[in-house]
């Protein structure tokens, strides 16, 4: 097989990664729209729908920061204001009500937005016509990204859901053509309809979709809008990654077709319009994620870890933020988002570059971002200090929440984060000083401390389960796989591709059901399979004296403890034995409770 027909085989499941990515960015990215007066203010009637109108700039604003339950919350406060002054089901309401049904969707709410997109695309048409083209543009888009995304969740929909998402967006660049386009947004019509017809299998089309779109975006250079300086910087951010996006499924086209040289011309083009433009946004890490994935096809491992690596640094800059500012929903999708990063890291060790220190570096730091910061999300260490900090402290964090708040807000609209950053970084600097166990929670991953953590003869073992990030070295067939990483105080990291979940959980649960049988005998043959499995790779017959254990997966159901030795001893006999649930965790240990 040829390198191009590696790559192209080895991308096939790329371009529906990224495409869904371009999906949102060319939908979401404009989901709300803030209407224009309704009336002329000439009576009381007029004034009270503009009022509404005017209340529903607070739903933009929270809106490009994210909180898209506060945003809910007023542009619905904003509809109840229009419905009091002219009544229900007013064809002025069409755009607010849009914007509902839009923000319904992102908030999960799939069949009560739906109806709400319906309704609002109804009384769109009755509505003054500057009124009625955004609601109606606006609920065509959010239901064409709403079939598109049921239609990826639910493959066995034979493509229906495909199909509507399609003729909606075709309807949308039926009237954006009529209306010759004066918001510059048939760019991102066609970036969706290249998305959808890339789900469809129709490559071709897809591509010529995708060239428009990139050639309307090139010749026009920027948003088009104009004269509201707010609404200007927050469309311009989401034209830029457009952009971005646009010059990436650019490129994977370029490998799909065999043309490495020219698709790594254009990754670089976009990445380096990504770092000038949306330096910290994750449409630039997915960017360098597809540009690991081509150099990974052509065996270029020191190209794929860099590009991985920056990947990973994006990811990290914005994740404390997301993870304690963000809502619950936001939390599980950026973690969702980073389990395909952590896949590709390991992936990229386990199949490319077994014994590439760099390769095993970079998937043991996806693995602690990804275990780490799962752990954040769901109990933060800043929130046990709360419970037990002096008045200066509660002041203290009550400032960094509002910092992080007003960084959030920042990412998503483009705005300079520059003093922002420096003066959350203060904040950050000062409750460090305050808090041992602030400290351990906040501090990047810094393999150096986590080694310096690490007590003498001691070991963390860190097991870590995967899905493989490239069919071309991989059943399809074969689920998840477990790699093993070994740190210690000194030496690089030491990592292990164990192989297949499904043969090491048999392993597991014949030995588990040995050991709770008292009338068994054979559990320690069973033990040892284990053992020969999953420690013995890592350390031979020579533990160290100390393994600090951090499981995952089916593994997480071992008592080591149990395991037999490689003699006549069980494994915990030549060895201390202590769990953590990542291998981060030795900081909070050594801030809070001294390791013995």
């Amino acid at each position: 097989m040829s390198a191009g027909a590696k790559v192209r085989f080895a991308l096939r499941a790329s371009f529906a990664t990224l495409s869904g990515a371009l999906a949102l960015i060319g939908i979401v990215g404009v989901s709300v729209l803030l209407p224009g007066p309704a009336f002329g203010q000439v009576n009381d009637r007029d004034a009270a729908v503009n009022a509404a109108f005017q209340t529903f700039r607070g739903a933009l604003e929270a809106h490009s920061r994210g909180d898209f339950p506060t945003a809910l919350r007023i542009a619905e406060s904003s509809l109840h204001q229009i419905e009091r002054a002219v009544g229900p089901d007013h064809p002025v309401s069409a755009p607010v009500l849009a914007n509902i049904g839009e923000l319904n969707r992102l908030l999960g709410n799939v069949d009560l937005a739906e109806k709400q997109l319906q309704h609002a695309l109804a009384l769109g048409e009755h509505a003054p016509p500057a009124l009625g083209s955004a609601a109606q543009w606006l609920a065509l888009m959010s239901l064409s990204a709403l079939y598109y995304q049921r239609g990826v969740a639910k493959p066995e929909s034979y493509g229906v859901d495909f199909i509507a998402a399609e003729q909606a967006s075709l309807k949308v660049l039926a009237m954006m053509k009529k209306a010759g386009d004066p918001d510059h947004k048939l760019p991102a019509v066609y970036s969706t309809l290249s998305s959808i017809k890339a789900s469809q299998g129709d490559h071709a089309a897809a591509k010529r979709y995708l060239e428009l779109a990139d050639s309307l975006r090139t010749s026009r250079g920027s948003s088009g809008v104009r004269g509201d300086s707010g609404l200007e910087a927050l469309k311009q951010a989401g034209f830029d990654r457009d952009r971005l996006s646009l010059l990436a499924n650019r490129a994977v086209f370029s490998v799909e077709a065999g043309d490495l040289v020219g698709a790594k011309r254009l990754f670089e083009e976009a990445v380096r319009f990504g770092r000038e433009k949306t330096p910290n946004h994750l449409n630039l890490a997915f960017t360098l994620l597809e540009y690991a994935r081509a150099l990974k096809g052509v065996h270029d491992t020191a190209g794929a870890v860099a590009r991985l690596d920056e990947a990973l640094t994006i990811l990290e800059r914005n994740m404390g933020v997301v993870l304690t500012t963000g809502s619950e929903t936001q939390r599980g999708v950026y973690l969702a988002q980073l389990e395909k990063f952590t896949d590709a890291a390991l992936s990229l060790h386990a199949f490319l570059a077994p014994n590439d220190p760099k390769a095993a570096e970079l998937a043991y730091r996806a693995t602690l971002q990804r275990k780490g910061r799962s752990v954040d999300a769901s109990v933060h260490a800043t929130e046990l200090l709360k419970r037990h900090a002096s008045p200066e402290d509660q002041r203290l964090l009550v400032s960094l929440a509002d910092s992080r708040s007003r960084l959030a807000s920042a990412m998503a609209s483009g705005v300079s984060e520059a003093k922002l950053r420096a003066d959350l970084d203060a904040l950050e600097r000062e409750l460090a000083t305050r808090s041992s166990a602030f400290r351990a929670d906040e501090a990047p991953f810094d393999l150096a401390k986590i080694r310096a953590a690490i007590p003498e003869g001691s070991a963390i073992v860190e097991y870590v389960s995967f899905s493989p990030f490239d069919e071309a070295t991989v059943d399809a067939n074969d689920g998840l796989h477990y790699t093993a990483f070994v740190l210690t105080r000194e030496g690089p990291v030491r990592a292990f591709h164990l192989g297949e979940e499904k043969e090491i959980e048999s392993l597991v649960t014949a030995f588990r059901g040995a050991v709770a049988a008292p009338t068994r005998t054979d559990w320690p043959v069973l033990g040892a399979n284990l053992r020969k499995r999953i420690l013995d790779p890592l350390f031979g017959d020579r533990p160290p004296k100390r393994v600090l254990v951090a499981p995952d997966g089916a593994i997480t159901l071992v008592s080591f403890a149990a395991l037999p030795g490689t003699s006549t001893t069980t494994w915990a006999q030549a060895t201390s034995l202590s769990y953590l649930t990542s291998g981060r965790d030795v900081l909070r240990l050594g801030a809070i409770e001294p390791l013995r």
